[in-house]
């Protein structure tokens, strides 16, 4: 009974005390993702000698490592959601998906290669299986639903807000300012903070996030040995793939094994929307068409199409090695019986003549492929292209059919199919904005880090008085707010405690940083990836407001609508950082200023796409695919990550001024399209808001 009534009783502000234990498990688990994630790229890319080594990766290979990596982490939520639904339950999936992730970040502390792949596959592990599971448990404390469940929810988004906010602050002051394995540990400390936050608050979380009562101990053993089965064979077949390719019997690079991945997934889900919108017959066409155009494209490419590309390639890591001094300039001048060369400029036609003067170990070991052979790479990236032209065509067809479908008279469509072409296109849609709006931890963070002016003071006001005078003055309202704080009879110790001690928290990092700046102090480049999350904390209510006011006037904008207006945010970030550095360069660093308009430009963006895009799954999906369209909703996401870590490998031959630029025009694009289609794909919703 006690037990009962300390699960119902409302003093977290107004709401369930388990709403408390998932908002700080959630916002530890968060400061530890984003802490880490604000990290990796530049650690990865960081020199491999002095005072911080870091891995000496080239920008391509980091990107393509962050791309797979941020990718898996949003696939396996599939399935670590069918986990907490048929074996565990989201509470013991969350707890153990937490301790994996701890391990994960401890793992990445320890300076081994080794150790940091190995962390990298543990957190992805964990995160599929929290991640998805303690959403689920905040809407199990309202079994009502109604507004109370959607402010309960706006309440545990800030706590991921928060999380987001401190992780590349404290994590990215410490691994990049001191020692990036110091940073992981940190991440490490954050996620069991959130554990033992958890543990702690178990006892509020009665009747949420148990295991159905419907499903037989039986039905868990066989659901179960399927389960370690599948898993046991997956891990058999990445140990064995992995063997393979580091002995050489396979020849794949990290971005090919990016691209064919993004490829199977595009191909994956438009399989998947074919049989639930035309009850299985599109299968053979589909499977017909991908093998015929995969074999028609490698036909008309064979001698020399994209093969060619893989000396084009050679050209710009070429050019990169020489530029930044990797690579001695009269000794590869030598080999090409030339001088003066512009390695930085290199056409098609020079490249090609210096790989034919070049030996076959000598442009292996540029691209440090020693095991691989030039053939081998022309064949992956031939096989790549042709892979992604193939996925086009499909796509292309699959769009076209559809449109034949709503048009032509005669074929008349059910509700329910309409709308899942509705959703089929906000995954097109999604996944473009989450290509370009997930270059925060790869494309901007390396802009942040080699092309911003990051230095602040010295200051004589701030190295003297000025920082306890200004601590003072931010303690008093502080101060006020803790008080009022601990005196209300109705609010939970716990909440009490987490109030006093975050303002503590508060007052000692701002004397800490104003003492910097009095000092002189060069801002690390991690710590501007929480611009974003402190965007959304202050905007998000905003929105949330607009949005009513407009509906109130009949006014408020559709969601294929508001999903146009999101890219086109995106898109308007993006051209402000092609032209912010446009004459940036190492000797030119430019403001920081550049990179808060473009993050706030893409908060705009996000607040238009991303909560309308989770509330639209829900709104459009059958009612028996619920949980498979908010699925889809995560391969987007996970597909979006994906392509955003190859676009920012383009950074190694691109100028990021282009780069960016290009990725503007083709969201923009994207934006621009998506309002052009809404008024047909709004028919389509029928009577959905």
């Amino acid at each position: 009974m006690a037990n009962s009534t300390n699960a119902t009783t409302n003093d977290f502000f107004g709401h369930p005390r388990g709403l408390s234990t998932l908002f700080f498990t959630e916002l530890w688990e968060r400061f530890s993702y984003y802490g880490m994630r604000a990290l990796l790229v530049l650690f990865m890319t960081a020199e491999a000698i002095g005072d911080n080594p870091g891995l000496g990766f080239g920008v391509g290979e980091a990107a393509a490592i962050y791309g797979i990596y941020t990718f898996f982490v949003y696939v396996l939520s599939l399935p670590g959601g069918w986990i907490a639904d048929n074996i565990w339950g989201q509470k013991k999936a969350v707890f153990v998906g937490g301790c994996i992730i701890a391990a994960g970040h401890f793992s990445m502390a320890v300076p081994t290669t080794l150790f940091f792949f190995i962390g990298l596959v543990l957190i992805v592990i964990g995160t599929g299986l929290l991640k998805p599971n303690v959403s689920s448990m905040v809407g199990d404390l309202y079994p009502e639903g109604g507004a109370r469940r959607d402010a309960g929810f706006s309440i545990f988004y800030m706590g991921i807000n928060f999380g987001a906010i401190l992780g590349p602050l404290l994590c990215g002051i410490l691994g990049e300012g001191y020692n990036w394995h110091y940073g992981f540990s940190l991440a490490g400390f954050g996620m069991l903070l959130g554990l033992v936050s958890y543990k702690i608050g178990d006892k509020y979380l009665v009747g949420s996030g148990e295991l159905a009562e419907s499903i037989t101990p039986k039905e868990i053993q066989t659901k179960s040995k399927m389960f370690y089965g599948i898993a046991s064979l997956t891990v058999a077949f990445v140990v064995a793939f992995g063997f393979l390719v580091s002995s050489g019997a396979i020849f794949i690079t990290l971005k090919g094994l990016a691209e064919i991945l993004g490829v199977l997934v595009v191909l994956i889900v438009i399989v998947f929307f074919a049989v639930l919108i035309n009850n299985k017959k599109w299968i053979l066409p589909i499977v017909l068409v991908s093998v015929a155009s995969f074999f028609v494209v490698d036909m008309f490419t064979d001698d020399g199409g994209f093969r060619q590309a893989a000396v084009v390639e050679f050209s710009n890591d070429l050019s990169q090695s020489l530029e930044k001094g990797k690579i001695d300039a009269a000794a590869y001048e030598s080999v090409a019986g030339e001088t003066d060369l512009d390695f930085t400029n290199l056409s098609g036609d020079q490249a090609a003549e210096i790989t034919e003067k070049l030996t076959e170990a000598q442009v292996l070991a540029l691209l440090d492929q020693p095991d691989g052979s030039v053939e081998s790479l022309a064949n992956e990236l031939s096989a790549s292209m042709n892979l992604q032209f193939t996925a086009g065509i499909v796509l292309l067809l699959f769009i076209l059919v559809s449109i034949g479908q709503i048009t032509v008279p005669t074929i008349s469509l059910k509700i329910e199919q309409k709308r899942l072409m509705v959703i089929f296109w906000l995954f097109i849609l999604a996944a473009l904005f989450w290509s370009g709006f997930e270059q925060a931890g790869s494309s901007l963070n390396l802009f942040a880090s080699e092309l911003t002016d990051r230095s602040t003071g010295p200051n004589e006001f701030l190295g003297g008085m000025g920082a306890i005078i200004l601590t003072l003055i931010i303690a008093l309202p502080l101060g006020y707010y803790s008080f009022r704080t601990l005196k209300r009879e109705d609010l939970w110790s716990m909440a009490k405690g987490a109030v006093v001690f975050s303002s503590v928290g508060i007052l000692v990092f701002f004397y800490w940083l104003f003492n910097n700046i009095g000092d002189g102090w060069i801002i690390p480049a991690s710590t501007l990836q929480l611009i974003n999350p402190t965007f959304i904390v202050i905007f998000a209510p905003i929105f949330g407001v607009l949005w009513t006011w407009l509906a109130s006037r009949d006014a408020n904008p559709s969601i294929p609508v508001k999903f146009g207006l999101g890219l086109l945010g995106l898109a308007a970030g993006f051209f402000v950082l092609s032209w912010g550095s446009a004459n940036a360069s190492a000797d030119n660093l430019v403001s920081p200023a550049w990179l808060i308009v473009t993050y706030f430009l893409h908060t705009v963006g996000e607040l238009c796409l991303s909560p309308v895009g989770l509330s639209s799954m829900t709104k459009l999906a059958p009612k028996n695919r619920v949980s498979q369209m908010m699925g889809i909703w995560f391969v987007a996401t996970a597909l979006g990550n994906l392509i955003a870590g190859l676009v920012a490998g383009q950074l190694e031959s691109l100028a990021p001024s282009g780069l960016f630029q290009t990725v503007a025009l083709i969201i923009g694009g994207g934006g621009i399209v998506a309002l052009l289609a809404s008024p047909g794909v709004k028919k389509l919703m029928g009577d959905v808001e």
